[in-house]
């Protein structure tokens, strides 16, 4: 219906516009960068720096599962650029592969995370970064990687992020996300289950507690 249509433009160009302001008020070399934004002729647009390179999601379908060096400085650079957005008041909220770009080769690697646009403001803590969020009591992210807070529709906060980024961890390492099945029986999972192990033959056991203390 068109009332339908006019609720989903506006939250869409809400979605745009919490991007475009997060993104302009972050600085940092795994954040990208926005160099301008705005509207021309009712269009929306906004210009990014050019990451040459590929998304993490793209080089997982190829490799599978990543080395133990592969994913470290990989994880430890998503969290670099976390703790900026934190700092900020500003909580990602949708950490997947899919978010992570990866641009040059080996220990050049430099990793670049992307697409604020369903970030939240961080209601724990103060923030001097203000913006419109998604509406209040709506779930937003991808199921895989929601820590149980965010599937309840409780407040958010860096530990929201933190959850995420050890299901990520789990997937580098495993090649499967720690959670399968349909969208509700991965929920449920995150909900009622413990993180679970690695896979015993990949002698990755002493990955499994730092999982598991981000995933706590």
């Amino acid at each position: 219906t068109r009332a339908h249509d006019v609720v989903m433009e506006k939250e869409l160009r809400a979605r745009f516009e919490v991007e475009a302001q997060v993104l302009s008020a972050l600085r940092h070399p795994g954040i990208v960068t926005v160099h301008d934004y705005g509207e021309f002729d009712d269009i929306l647009f906004m210009v990014l720096e050019h990451i040459d390179g590929e998304s993490l999601w793209t080089r997982l379908r190829r490799e599978n599962r990543l080395k133990p060096e592969q994913a470290v400085p990989i994880i430890q650079s998503l969290l670099q650029a976390l703790s900026v957005s934190h700092r900020a008041g500003i909580i990602h909220r949708d950490i997947k592969p899919s978010n992570v770009m990866l641009e040059g080769f080996g220990r050049d690697t430099r990793m670049v995370l992307i697409d604020f646009g369903i970030a939240k403001a961080d209601t724990a803590r103060d923030s001097t970064t203000s913006a419109p969020m998604t509406r209040t009591g709506v779930i937003v992210g991808t199921p895989k990687y929601m820590a149980p807070e965010q599937l309840k529709g409780e407040p958010l906060g860096p530990w929201t992020d933190q959850y995420a980024v050890g299901c990520l961890l789990y997937l580098l390492l495993a090649g499967q996300a720690p959670y399968r099945g349909s969208r509700a029986e991965i929920a449920a999972s995150h909900l009622r289950d413990q993180p679970p192990h690695l896979p015993a033959d990949l002698s990755l056991a002493p990955f499994d507690a730092v999982i598991a203390r981000s995933m706590a």
